[in-house]
């Protein structure tokens, strides 16, 4: 069994870095297990001892909003807030699917993904890992969503119930609840109060609705109503609509509180009266005339077969989409948050006053537009588009942030104020309210390699674009070995303990340059001369050149810096651990407390690429120590592969089982490992303290097959002898 580790996904989150002492004197807690020492522990067949899963991210951009512009989509394992790194990213533009592989926490159920737009606005989704995969699809927006709140009253509090009802006539005035099931036709008479609620499921065909004073009708949702007469006098009125199939088949002229988060369609004219006070979070649309005289906050969508007329007493503000199918006639007082378009003539007279915000736009008609007020806009620039012809008097104009496309224009003494300003080169994306948008995004991609700048880490570099790390941009991963294998140690795991992080350089393609491999080594429990090295998944000739390598001629290498006679490209970082980290006297170093603190000192790898490796061909990285510069006796991780200089005589002698049908590479005849992964700086164990005495969650992770205590190797207070790890030195690390 063969372990791949992709760097395209090998990004895990330095969960603790560790961050003060802990102080001696705290009460040593005893293990909560019968387990005293490694050998005793028995654990599930194929376990790898791995702290991680690996799971498949997918990710799919189904968005025309920057054209074929590319985005960069990011997964993390965590909330993406300052400090953090992704596991996993991808470069995908529209109606592309890519794959890579993540290596996460193994008890990660939800993922965070975040999409960078081309333009450099990021948009979070949280995305769920079923089956090894976080399958996300990044749609262009649909509809806009009505508003989710129900009727508070729903049919509750009924003093009057009629169901199934035919040809009734009802004439209520004081302080009744009428409410309606079943099939009703029939009409009423309602004021002092007297509500009429609609419940789910019924269906009303009102001849007559005559509402006066403080009377109110309410439509629940599910409920069919169809109305040919329906009258709202009164301020104080009130018509409530939370239903998709409300028809009214007549004009509808009400002077009170009209609120609709349903879809509401009126066969006639709308005339929204002095006294009334429209809100729609749903859907309303006319066949004729919307005439507007007062209070009008629409969220939703409103649509007239004809022309909208924005009278002198009018007062708008328009947070979606408003559209007349012929003019519009601007008169009063409107603010324009979104969208509103007309298809034949616009006229913004004197009495109008409008304003508008954050990249709304307005779309005039093929007939004739004109201007006969400065238009005012404020915040993110806006649109006014207008394709017909376009006079501007001398009363009219812009002003503020917005652009005017219009080819035909007569400037007849009109304003023109900066920064408002006359052409079609603005952006106003399509959403949910705006369906059509404007123009198409202004985005800088300085070096041509088809990745924005605003997403591309190297915008001046073709070669470049995105660096990719593991664990993270901050974080360090731990890798700590075993060195008497085939025989069992200790089980400290301090034997050679090091520190890295990797970051790789990737391309437009997505394709891989260059690494560098950042490296401390923090411990060394041995007075074997330990080679490192890290064998990769590609052939030796895929790589032009390493450098920082600390070799006094152990290996044999070739002048591109891997080892000779490998089918696998690898690269020695040293040859003897003692090099990286000087021996101060004593036998060990860093793992004995009361002996001389060496300080790691950081080093580099760099290792330069013949050509691009798409990082779905990058495969695993293998780290190994070679013990005591025996060139043949390797010892990697649980279920990674050997090199092929690696002496496979060795296998299957004394302790190990390398070879054996179901026991993993490098793993004994119980299954034990020889070398360890922890995705964070890890506190190893001092000398000759076995791990089981030193982190007690690490028996019942490990016998579990890692399905309970995920996260044994970090100190909650509780589950770690902090007597048996060098605690003093965390400082240093």
């Amino acid at each position: 069994m063969k372990k791949f580790v992709q760097l395209t996904a090998i990004i895990i989150i330095s969960l603790n870095i560790f961050n003060q002492c802990k102080k001696d004197n705290k009460t040593d807690i005893d293990p909560p297990s019968s387990v005293t020492s490694m050998k005793e522990l028995k654990v599930p067949e194929g376990f790898d001892f791995s702290a991680t899963k690996e799971i498949e991210f997918i990710a799919t951009i189904d968005d025309e909003m920057f054209g074929n512009n590319k985005y960069k989509v990011e997964l993390f394992d965590r909330f993406p807030s300052a400090g953090t790194s992704p596991k996993a990213v991808v470069i995908v533009a529209k109606n592309e699917t890519k794959t890579v592989k993540a290596k996460v926490n193994r008890a990660l159920k939800e993922a965070y993904v975040v999409v960078n737009y081309p333009n450099g606005i990021r948009d979070m989704r949280v995305a769920t890992v079923h089956e090894g995969k976080v399958n996300f699809t990044f749609k262009k927006l649909g509809r806009p969503q009505r508003k989710t709140q129900i009727n508070p009253n729903g049919c509750t509090g009924c003093t009057i119930t009629l169901n199934n009802q035919s040809n009734y006539n009802g004439n209520f005035w004081n302080n009744e609840i009428i409410c309606i099931t079943g099939n009703f036709t029939g009409g009423f008479n309602i004021g002092g109060n007297v509500q009429v609620r609609i419940c789910s499921g019924a269906a009303v065909n009102f001849s007559y609705f005559n509402a006066s004073s403080n009377a109110s009708l309410e439509i629940n949702p599910g409920a069919t109503v169809t109305a040919s007469n329906i009258n709202f006098n009164g301020n104080t009125s009130a018509f409530r609509n939370w239903s998709n199939n409300v028809n009214i088949t007549s004009s509808f002229s009400p002077n009170g509180k009209v609120y609709n988060q349903g879809i509401l369609t009126i066969n006639g004219q709308f005339n929204c009266n002095s006294g009334s006070d429209i809100v729609n979070y749903g859907e309303i649309n006319v066949t004729s005339n919307i005439n507007i005289n007062n209070k009008f906050l629409n969220h939703g969508k409103v649509a007239s077969g004809n022309t909208i007329h924005f009278n002198s007493s009018s007062d708008v503000t328009n947070y979606c989409s408003m559209t007349a199918n012929n003019n519009f006639h601007f008169n009063g007082k409107l603010e324009n948050c979104s969208y509103m378009r007309c298809n034949n003539e616009l006229y913004v007279n004197s009495s109008s006053n409008i304003i508008l915000y954050d990249g709304a736009m307005i779309k005039g008609g093929t007939g004739n537009t004109y201007f006969n007020k400065v238009i005012q806009a404020y915040g993110t620039t806006s649109s006014i588009v207008i394709p017909g012809p376009l006079t501007i008097n001398s009363s009219g104009g812009i002003a503020g942030n917005v652009e005017l496309c219009a080819n035909n224009i007569v400037a007849n003494n009109g304003a023109i104020v900066p920064p408002a300003s006359i052409g079609c080169n603005n952006f106003i994306p399509t959403s949910p309210c705006n369906p059509e948008g404007f123009g198409t995004p202004a985005i800088a991609d300085a070096d041509g390699d088809g990745v924005p700048d605003n997403i591309d880490e190297y915008p001046n570099d073709p070669l470049r674009a995105y660096n990719l790390y593991y664990p993270s941009q901050t974080g360090y991963v731990t890798w700590a070995f075993e060195d008497l294998w085939p025989a069992y140690g200790d089980f400290d795991f301090n034997d050679l303990v090091l520190h890295a992080r990797t970051k790789t350089v990737l391309n437009a393609n997505m394709s891989a340059v260059e690494m560098f491999v950042n490296y401390k080594v923090v411990a060394i429990g041995a007075s074997q001369r330990n080679a490192f090295g890290i064998q990769f998944d590609f052939a030796p000739s895929a790589i032009q050149s390493v450098s920082g390598q600390l070799l006094n001629g152990f290996t044999n290498n070739a002048p591109n810096g891997t080892e000779l006679g490998q089918n696998k490209a690898v690269v020695i970082f040293f040859d003897n651990a003692f090099t990286a980290l000087p021996n101060p006297g004593s036998p060990f170093v860093n793992t004995v407390p009361s002996q001389t603190f060496v300080a790691p000192i950081e080093r580099q790898i760099t290792i330069n690429f013949a050509t691009p490796i798409p990082i779905l061909n990058f495969g695993d990285i293998n780290p190994f120590i070679v013990v005591n510069q025996n060139r043949g006796r390797e010892v990697h991780l649980a279920g990674y592969a050997p090199t092929s200089l690696a002496n496979t005589a060795l296998f299957g002698t004394i302790d190990d089982n390398t070879g054996t049908v179901g026991f993993l590479n490098y793993t004994s005849k119980t299954g034990l490992p020889w070398a360890i992964e922890i995705p964070e700086i890890w506190q190893y164990p001092i000398e000759k303290e076995d791990i089981v005495n030193v982190y007690y969650q690490f028996v019942p992770w490990a016998q579990s097959g890692g399905n309970v205590y995920p996260l044994w190797y970090t100190d909650n207070g509780s589950n770690v002898n902090i007597r048996s790890i060098p605690h003093r030195n965390t400082k240093a690390f």
